[in-house]
């Protein structure tokens, strides 16, 4: 059995998609399964709690004894899990894709892919960026701006032939004179 995936991180929602060259040199009908599961390590006082939990389990078609197959098969991750947590000291939610055949009376053999899932995003980063900007900012106007929030927006730059303003036109910065007497 030789099974590849094209990447390992996944987003809530995405397929999986497995590619699996399976020959069956048995004397009895062979069925590819698939497992994805979580797997919970707890970190505290030097010690280690671990737990695991099928996710979704699938299983492809028979493959017929002395014949081989190529299989490809297209697992959805469920939306509802939670994502990978792979950096923290005291908690890791780890995702495996477990690969295997269904042999009777033997052992199965089976490929194991360290699957991260990561969060779904609803649309793309800049409707999103700007979704988050007009419903949380909105709430707060600046009084001093016209137009509530126009640090939003671009202001218009100066004609690049302009120089600066010096720094009296506008009486923002204090004076440095009689800064250097002592007292």
């Amino acid at each position: 059995m030789d099974v590849s995936i094209a990447k390992t991180g996944f987003c809530q929602g995405e397929g999986i998609r497995v590619m699996a060259s399976i020959q069956n040199k048995s004397s009895r009908d062979i069925k590819p399964k698939y497992c994805l599961y979580r797997k919970y390590s707890y970190f505290a006082n030097k010690k280690r709690k671990v737990e695991t939990k099928d996710i979704l389990k699938e299983e492809g078609e028979a493959i017929p004894h002395s014949a081989g197959q190529t299989v490809t098969r297209i697992i959805t991750v469920p939306s509802t899990v939670t994502t990978s947590i792979l950096n923290c000291n005291i908690i890791k939610v780890e995702y495996r894709l477990r690969v295997y055949l269904d042999v009777k009376y033997a052992s199965d053999p089976e490929v194991k892919f360290h699957i991260v899932i990561l969060p779904a995003l609803e649309g793309s980063d800049n409707q999103q960026s700007s979704d988050f900007l007009t419903s949380e900012f909105d709430q707060f106007p600046n009084p001093y701006m016209s137009g509530g929030m126009s640090f939003l927006q671009n202001p218009a730059a100066p004609e690049p032939s302009a120089p600066p303003p010096s720094y009296e036109t506008y009486g923002m910065y204090p004076s440095f004179t009689g800064l250097d007497r002592k007292p």
